[in-house]
């Protein structure tokens, strides 16, 4: 048996007999004489029809699924993995808001629980239809094929656009037909509220649906339980509900080959077709069962494709978000509620599949030591909703300290009394907060802002210069939450100068003025040639944190010696003897006369001498006689390009000191 299209039923309430006529698909079932056959249900008089042994399934009842299955079989075909929703406005849609209604309906689907059911339906190769539904593009056709079309029709208009451009081709687009109230479709409303099915055009196989404006039928395309319509508009919000049927469908039975039922009870759609769950009531007085992207709407629910299968909304909870004490929060006092998101996705609880909640905590006092291991509060909390979608609970008594907690939301998919329950688990970030405020002999100062530049022993700066220094924060606390200013100090004297006694204050209460993360930065310009030396001190306010005004904690640097200018100078060929002018040795070979010069000068030496190809000697005075440079002609060993004085002979060098 071929099926050829998909369709939702109207709504047939009527009993006749045993027979109890539910909403449901035509599917179509074979080919008589090159004639595409549809077997339909036309009125709620025709209790039942048989031809050839092709006829129409009208459940009575709800039969058992077959042995090993979830209600519904895959038959090999291709899902839709990553969908795209392409609209064609066909006829008169002038002023009607459900040009924004609608495609903000599909871009609220995206990313829901509620479309996320649909990745239970995997293909041959394990490739799902992701949760990532994508509103592409959007076209207007104004009556060119009159006001009224066949199924013909809805394919011709979909090749137009893709014809002129308006839309793309797309294989994995789905491409819904939207037709206004006065576009008559045979069919329409006495027989079905809409359909998908697939042809090739332009080449491609290209999914297309066709839904018309309801408001054409309200009485047969709705259960008359909308009112007014969530969004006020009745003919858009019950088309909504269409288009979920059909979207379903389409991405998971794309070629009518997937994922459908083998007794033709149909596809997920079909399965739980005008089936609702819990509802509420809007402002409007209008019904709705799911909040989407700030709307509210009425749409079916989705087979659920896990333990035998049933109708639902969600597959999986959506991870239960901390909302209070939400991370980062400062100061709670010791009686509050634990609030959360409930994971719902705008959507009731089910009670014949519940959601319930485990709540995990760490507790450590101010100064004491965070534990390695969570600790579970409770396994099976309820929501206790206190506002749409948040659930609470509260607690009291808690001591001051730091407190983190998470949650984990368990939906029980196994059916009821669930006396073997299933769980499908989804597990919320992090989050940190406190309790009362903390003595600031609990809180660890900064870090040391150890110099980056000019480091300690870089010499010739020029005269204009970076300062740049560590922050002397870890990235815990680079939040705003610990505002840390620096104190910058420093030394000079001019090359062969008397260094100062004392430091002097450059800036009391610097910026970071960060560049790079954790790197602060001032700039100088004009320093003199000579010696300096500077060091930092951090100050941070922690005042936030105790509660306390003017609450500081200060850790100071390490200090960095530099040179602004040449000061690195050769002095001479000078004679030695085993009384040695130049009494430390920094080096007894190997020396250069950059590693010995740089050696002097960490070393607070004036002066170094490179002798006999590679030894350095410091001091801080000549010593002995200017000698003829002839005497200092020794290569270093370490750079042959130098040389390193010769036989009781030195290469002298001033260091910068």
């Amino acid at each position: 048996m071929k099926k050829y299209q998909s369709k939702q039923g109207v709504q047939l309430p009527a009993r006749l007999g045993n027979v109890q006529f539910e909403k449901t698909k035509s599917r179509v079932l074979a080919h008589l004489g090159g004639w595409l056959i549809r077997l339909l249900w036309l009125s709620a008089t025709i209790a039942l029809l048989a031809v050839a042994g092709y006829g129409q399934y009208v459940a009575t009842s709800a039969a058992p699924p077959p042995a090993n299955t979830n209600g519904i079989e895959y038959h090999g075909g291709p899902i839709i993995a990553n969908p795209h929703v392409y609209f064609i406005w066909y006829g008169n849609w002038n002023g009607n808001s459900a040009q924004w209604i609608l495609p903000q309906f599909i871009q609220g689907l995206s990313g829901s629980t509620y479309f996320n059911t649909n990745s239970l339906y995997p293909d041959s190769t394990g490739a799902r239809v992701s949760n990532n539904v994508i509103m592409s593009m959007q076209a207007f056709d104004n009556y060119s094929l009159g006001s009224q079309l066949t199924d013909q029709g809805v394919q011709s208009v979909v090749d137009q656009q893709l014809q002129n451009g308006s839309l793309l081709i797309d294989p994995s687009g789905v491409y819904f037909v939207l037709t206004s109230a006065d576009v008559d479709v045979p069919g329409f409303c006495n027989q079905f509220c809409g359909y998908h099915s697939h042809t090739t055009l332009q080449g491609t196989d290209i999914k297309y649906a066709f839904v018309g404006n309801i408001d054409r039928c309200p009485n047969t395309c709705t259960l008359g339980n909308l009112g007014p319509g969530p969004n006020g508009n009745l003919g858009a919000d019950a088309m909504a509900n269409v288009i979920a049927h059909e979207l379903n469908e389409s991405v998971t039975d794309p070629d009518l080959n997937a994922w459908f039922h083998v007794d033709l009870r149909g596809e997920n759609g079909d399965l739980c077709n005008f089936t609702f769950g819990p509802i509420f009531t809007t402002g409007n007085g209008a019904s709705a069962n799911i909040t989407l992207a700030g709307r509210n709407f009425l749409i079916q629910r989705n087979w659920i494709n896990l333990n035998g299968g049933y109708c639902g909304m969600i597959a999986k909870p959506a991870p239960p978000t901390p909302v209070y004490p939400y991370d980062g929060l400062l100061h709670v006092s010791s009686n509050f509620p634990v609030r959360w998101l409930d994971g719902l996705g705008g959507t009731l609880a089910d009670p014949n599949h519940p959601v319930v909640y485990a709540i995990y905590y760490k507790y450590w006092p101010y100064g004491g030591v965070e534990p390695a291991n969570y600790t579970l509060v409770t396994a099976t909390q309820p929501c206790n909703p206190d506002a749409p979608g948040f659930c609470r609970t509260d607690v009291t008594g808690e001591p001051d300290g730091t407190f983190r907690w998470y949650l984990e939301a368990d939906l029980d998919t196994s059916p009821p009394p669930h006396t073997t329950p299933s769980l499908v688990r989804t597990q919320s970030g992090v989050s940190t907060f406190t309790v009362g405020y903390q003595p600031i002999n609990t809180i660890p100062p900064p870090l040391p802002p150890t110099p980056v530049y000019p480091y300690n022993g870089l010499q010739g700066v020029g005269s204009d210069f970076p300062v740049q220094s560590n922050d002397g924060l870890d990235p815990s606390r680079r939040n705003g939450q610990y505002p840390t200013t620096y104190a910058i100090y420093y030394k000079y004297w001019p090359f062969g100068g008397v260094e100062p006694s004392s430091y002097t204050l450059v800036v009391a209460a610097q910026p970071c003025n960060s560049r790079t993360p954790g790197i602060c930065e001032t700039y100088v310009t004009g320093e003199p040639n000579g010696n300096f030396r500077w060091f930092v001190i951090a100050n941070m306010d922690v005042s936030l944190f105790t509660g306390v005004p003017n609450s500081i904690l200060s850790t100071q640097s390490s200090v960095a010696t530099f040179t602004v200018g040449q000061s690195v100078t050769y002095q001479g060929c000078y004679t030695d003897d085993p009384n040695r002018a130049l009494p430390v040795q920094l080096a007894s070979t190997n020396a250069t006369v950059e590693s010995c010069t740089q050696a002097g000068f960490n070393a607070g030496y004036r002066f170094v001498g490179l002798q006999w190809y590679g030894e350095c000697w410091a001091g801080n005075s000549i010593g002995y006689a200017l000698d003829s440079p002839s005497q200092c002609n020794t290569p270093c060993n370490a750079n042959p390009s130098e040389t390193c004085g010769g036989a009781w002979h030195n290469s002298i060098w001033t260091t910068g000191r």
